[in-house]
């Protein structure tokens, strides 16, 4: 994700192509390498314009890195962290939404159930759970059914608390949210950023719309025309 400079030879080319001005940070974190081996690697976070978007690249032995990212690549960065947020959040959102349906559809004393599958019972058979127990056969409910004085024993696995609805219908849409934002954080960023980037990376010479897409695949749809040596990209 940055220029860098080896024991060997004394000049800088960047790690990937168009990459140089594009590093945010340089940190080390200790990782394990083997079952009982733990060792400091050293990243260079940036913005990679091959994938349209921010990752860490490990800097190997006698690799060098700049925090060197211009005033473009920080404002994608912000972009990008706006997106890692909504998406965390989101996240956050399902997984409450998913708890709390899935805690209220647990069948257990005091809860209105309703029988929607079974022999013995007839389907549709709504009750309070006054017992919930284990026999030989499994486990198995007694419900209380208006009408009736003794109560009526079931299998557990025949009977669905009632109105749950709301809540399953709010985890499902919490859940799409969840998959939109996931999808939009993980999404090239801006094309037209992205497109000046890489030129400026490669020193600002002209390429062909071919070999553009080669490093951006995910322009394919974008239009692009050529102009006085220069790409230009309108979404």
């Amino acid at each position: 994700m940055a220029r860098y400079t080896t024991n060997r030879e004394n000049n800088t080319r960047p790690l990937v192509p168009g990459t140089m001005g594009n590093t945010i940070k340089i940190h080390t974190v200790n990782e394990q390498i083997m079952s009982d081996v733990w060792e400091d690697v050293t990243y260079a976070f940036g913005y990679d314009p091959t994938l349209g978007t921010f990752r860490n690249a490990p800097l190997g032995r006698g690799e060098y890195a700049e925090e060197d990212a211009s005033d473009e690549v920080l404002a994608l960065h912000e972009e990008w962290l706006t997106r890692q947020k909504a998406a965390k959040e989101a996240l956050q959102a399902y997984q409450a939404a998913d708890h709390r349906a899935r805690e209220a559809a647990v069948v257990r004393h005091g809860r209105t159930v309703e029988v929607f599958k079974g022999r013995k019972v007839a389907k549709g058979t709504q009750g309070v759970v006054c017992w919930v127990g284990e026999t030989r056969w499994g486990w198995s409910v007694g419900i209380k059914v208006d009408g009736s004085d003794k109560l009526t024993f079931t299998d557990k696995a025949n009977v669905r608390v009632v109105g749950t609805e709301i809540l399953d219908l709010a985890a499902e849409v919490a859940r799409e949210a969840h998959i939109k934002a996931t999808k939009h954080a993980q999404a090239p960023l801006s094309t037209v950023a992205a497109a000046a980037l890489y030129q400026q990376g490669i020193g600002g010479q002209g390429f062909s719309y071919k070999r553009i897409l080669l490093y951006f695949p995910f322009l394919r749809r974008e239009r692009c025309k050529w102009n006085s040596g220069q790409v230009l990209f309108k979404a």
